[in-house]
């Protein structure tokens, strides 16, 4: 029986030593690319850019919304809405013109486009932030 809690004591002590190594817990992002890793030359800089022109391609605006299909809703092209008031409850808001602040679908617009604006501010900063700027500061302001 002391053998065992001896045993236990030990491997104990060893695990407690052996996990107060900081380098151990901290591991950099391997193959992943982050902001702070990212941005490093007019290649990069150029992907990101395409990638604040891609949330312009993006369909939807929130879960199953989508863009063209409200905007018939707000038109004569369409009536909104399936079996009831309770399918698809944005649409019919468009549809009804009774769009407020917590029913209708300009949360996801919202998102959407202040995503592009996040990245296009990002890309600004890490344009800026480059050593050997290869991009002149004027078109990085457009």
């Amino acid at each position: 029986m002391k053998g065992n809690i001896l045993l236990v004591i030990i491997c104990a002590t060893f695990l407690v030593i052996g996990c107060n190594n900081e380098d151990f817990l901290e591991l950099s992002p391997r193959g992943q690319a982050t902001e702070a890793n990212f941005y490093r030359n007019a290649e990069e800089i150029e992907q990101g850019l395409i990638a604040v022109y891609d949330v312009l391609q993006w369909g939807g605006t929130d879960g199953w919304t989508m863009s063209l299909g409200l905007n018939n809703a707000a038109s004569d092209d369409c009536f909104a809405g399936g079996s009831d008031a309770s399918d698809q409850p944005s649409w019919v808001a468009m549809d009804n013109f009774t769009i407020n602040s917590d029913l209708g679908p300009q949360s996801g617009y919202w998102r959407k486009y202040y995503a592009g604006i996040a990245r296009s501010n990002l890309i600004i900063q890490k344009t800026n932030e480059l050593e050997n700027n290869p991009t002149p500061k004027a078109d990085s302001e457009a």
